[in-house]
């Protein structure tokens, strides 16, 4: 739920900070700043969230562990459970497998036989998670999914790079048969085009070196503030702060004694974070990587700001008016930019969209053609889709579809006309054209540029 994972994590992060003996006034900023950021409410997929809630409630756990073998097994396990919704957590899984591995040889002498007991129920669990889920899914369409995701950016970087005028997302495919051939794994494009490589790697690290700005969000409520000057302004006194609190002597014992203190969240919150700093370089630093890495970049910005507040002390009443103004600072939703897949996102036409199906056409079973990423995943089980993104058989013409799946709905967005497939299909530009002598009718739900095309009864 859109609503309950982004309050959730707020909530949640409050609890951990102060489990980690993080002053009670920082705790309430930092978590109020990440409740209102851009990449807790823009950021999509949402999916992102869920493996955040999973594992601040990990860490609350662990704050009441003792044992550092008991720490390692909660955390990892938490891994393996994202792991089955960001697959890329499973290298988290494995690495962790390994630290939990040396800190039972570490510790063997002080081992007693309930843990013995312990360690081996979680590796039973972990056996019949295997055996019940398997691996996580590495296949997206045909594809290595890392592979996929690196074709898809590529496409992405080169359209920056040329200034190009065509949809990156819609000729990924094609792009990159041209460049690496049919490559379907990471070692096969180093091996076959490794200056492209390099080149695209560097690229993204001049990216993600400026996506890094990003993180002022979690110590200061940026969307607190409209305006992107001050917005900026901000970010570059926050930066300033770092350097002057870096410089001073007694601010870095402290922040370097801080760091020592919380070395084992870091540990586990690096190795959590690993997979998508891994992706940030090689595939592009999205901000669903950067928000999945927020919990290890709190934990170094607490360090450093932590010594602000170690001399404060606020009374309750002061404590509960800061928070009352908080709350009223909390920036209205429409503020925030979503997912772009129209020109006129602003009205929320996906939701829309969504609402107007659910409501006029969940009476009975309907096959959807559409360009439009998932988007049964978010309809009841009477629709199916037939897509133009993920379906692999771009050989086949429209009516193909039209006859084989029984199409009878079709969500027109502008970037459907866009798709070069599309584009150069003949049995498409006919029906688009006169497409009420196919049987079909025109439904447009509001204002927005996406409309509905319905096959009359």
């Amino acid at each position: 739920n859109y609503v309950t994972t982004s309050i959730l994590i707020g909530v949640l992060l409050y609890v951990f900070l102060l489990r980690i003996s993080v002053h009670h006034v920082f705790a309430l900023l930092i978590s109020f700043s990440v409740l209102v950021s851009d990449l807790n409410v823009s950021v999509w997929p949402r999916i992102s969230h869920f493996c955040i809630v999973l594992c601040l409630v990990a860490l609350i756990i662990i704050t009441f562990i003792k044992n550092n073998i008991y720490k390692f097994l909660v955390f990892t396990l938490l891994c393996l459970f994202n792991s089955y919704a960001r697959p890329e957590f499973y290298l988290s899984f494995i690495a962790l497998t390994f630290c939990t591995i040396i800190c039972i040889v570490y510790n063997k002498k002080t081992i007693q036989r309930k843990d013995f007991l312990i360690i081996s129920c979680v590796i039973i669990l972990i056996g019949i998670l295997h055996y019940i889920f398997r691996f996580p899914s590495n296949d997206f369409f045909g594809y290595n999914r890392g592979v996929a995701a690196f074709y898809q950016h590529y496409a992405w970087n080169y359209k920056l790079k040329t200034h190009g005028t065509f949809d990156a997302w819609l000729i990924w495919e094609d792009l990159a048969k041209s460049t690496f051939g049919d490559c379907n794994s990471m070692l096969c494009v180093i091996k076959t085009k490794p200056l492209i490589f390099i080149n695209n790697t560097l690229f993204n690290v001049r990216t993600y070196l400026l996506q890094l700005l990003k993180v002022v969000s979690y110590v200061f409520p940026l969307a607190v503030f409209h305006g992107k000057k001050m917005q900026l302004l901000i970010t570059a006194m926050v930066i300033l702060s770092s350097f002057v609190l870096l410089i001073k002597k007694d601010s870095r014992e402290n922040f370097i004694d801080k760091l020592f203190s919380y070395r084992f969240y870091l540990l586990i919150l690096f190795l959590f974070a690993g997979p998508t700093f891994i992706s940030c370089l090689v595939v592009f630093p999205r901000d669903h990587y950067l928000y999945l890495q927020m919990l290890f970049m709190i934990l170094i910005l607490v360090s450093l700001f932590s010594f602000i507040f170690q001399s404060i002390d606020i009374k309750p009443f002061v404590f509960i008016g800061f928070g009352i103004l908080l709350f009223f600072a909390t920036p209205n939703i429409n503020k925030y930019n979503f997912l772009k897949v129209n020109t006129n996102t602003d009205k929320l036409c996906n939701k829309e969209l969504i609402k107007h199906l659910e409501r006029s056409y969940a009476n009975k079973p309907h096959t959807i053609f559409t360009n439009l990423p998932f988007v049964t995943g978010m309809l009841p089980s009477n629709f199916k889709e037939v897509n133009t993104i993920f379906d692999k058989k771009k050989n086949k013409p429209f009516q193909h579809y039209a006859d084989s799946a029984n199409i009878d709905m079709i969500i027109v967005l502008p970037s459907i006309f866009r798709d070069p497939h599309i584009k150069s299909d003949s049995t498409w530009n006919n029906f688009i054209t006169n497409y009420e002598k196919y049987g079909f009718r025109k439904d447009v739900f509001n204002d927005c540029e996406t409309y509905l095309l319905v096959k009359k009864p």
